[in-house]
C-alpha cells in the first residue's frame, strides 16, 4: 500500500498570503513558464519526510510534541523575493524570511532531531527559510521574470507569530497538490491541537491547494 506523502510546515496567515498572491499576479505576466503555487497552499516547509505509513503519523506527532514544548511562539517577517539556485538560473521563485530566520532555523533543527529518532533522514540541503511561490518549468525566456523579481527584491509581506507547526499530507494531481494537516502542534504546549485516529484532519476547512 502506498504511503502518505508527508512534510512538516508552518502555515502562513491569510493577511500575508493575500500580499503574496498580489505579487504572484504581477509576476504571471513575465512570459516565463512558471507553475505558480495556489495562494491557499503557501507555507514554510520545515522538513519533507516523503512517503510515510499511516501508522507512523501519530508517532511523528508525539515526537514533535516532545521537542517543541519548550519553544516559545516567536515573530517572523516575511520579505523579499528571489530565486533558487541563483537569480540568473531560476528554478524556484521564493519569498524570504528576514527577522526571525534564526528562530526558524532553530525550530527546523529541533524538528530534524525529532525525526531522526524515527529514522527519517535529514534534508539534503541546509535549511533556508522560504515560501515557494512558483516553480520555473523552462529555463528559457527568463529575462523578463528576472527583471520583475528584482523589482520585488525588497517587498515586505508582513509579520506573523509562529505559534504552531503542522504535519501535512500532500496529494499530487494534475490540478496541483492538495495539502491537508494531519497533526497540528502548538509551540510551548505538551499536546497536539487536533488529531484523529486515522491520521486525517477532522475538517475539510483544513485542506489547502498548491
Amino acid at each position: 500500500m502506498a504511503g502518505i506523502r508527508t512534510f512538516i510546515a508552518v502555515n502562513i496567515t491569510p493577511e500575508i498570503i493575500e500580499k503574496m498572491a498580489m505579487v504572484q499576479t504581477a509576476l504571471r505576466n513575465a512570459e516565463t513558464a512558471v507553475q505558480w503555487a495556489r495562494p491557499d497552499g503557501l507555507h514554510l516547509t520545515l522538513q519533507f519526510l516523503g512517503e510515510v505509513s499511516e501508522a507512523h503519523v501519530p508517532l511523528i506527532g508525539q515526537q514533535l510534541a516532545k521537542v517543541i514544548r519548550t519553544t516559545k511562539p516567536f515573530p517572523i517577517t516575511i520579505a523579499g523575493v528571489g530565486a533558487f539556485p541563483t537569480m540568473h538560473h531560476p528554478r524556484i521563485v521564493w519569498a524570504g524570511v528576514t527577522e526571525g530566520a534564526q528562530a526558524l532555523r532553530a525550530l527546523a533543527t529541533k524538528v530534524e532531531h525529532a525525526m531522526r529518532t524515527l529514522d527519517f533522514s535529514p534534508e539534503e540541503h541546509p535549511f533556508t527559510p522560504h515560501v515557494t511561490l512558483g516553480r520555473v518549468k523552462s529555463p528559457r525566456e527568463t529575462a523578463l521574470l528576472l527583471t520583475r523579481l528584482a523589482q520585488y527584491a525588497d517587498q515586505s509581506f508582513g509579520v506573523m507569530i509562529v505559534r504552531e507547526i503542522a504535519v501535512m499530507r500532500s496529494i499530487l494531481s494534475p490540478a496541483g497538490a492538495q495539502y491537508t494537516p494531519m497533526r497540528v502542534l502548538a509551540l510551548d504546549a505538551p499536546e497536539v491541537i487536533n488529531a484523529s485516529s486515522s491520521g486525517d484532519c477532522d475538517s475539510a476547512d483544513h485542506t489547502f491547494s498548491s
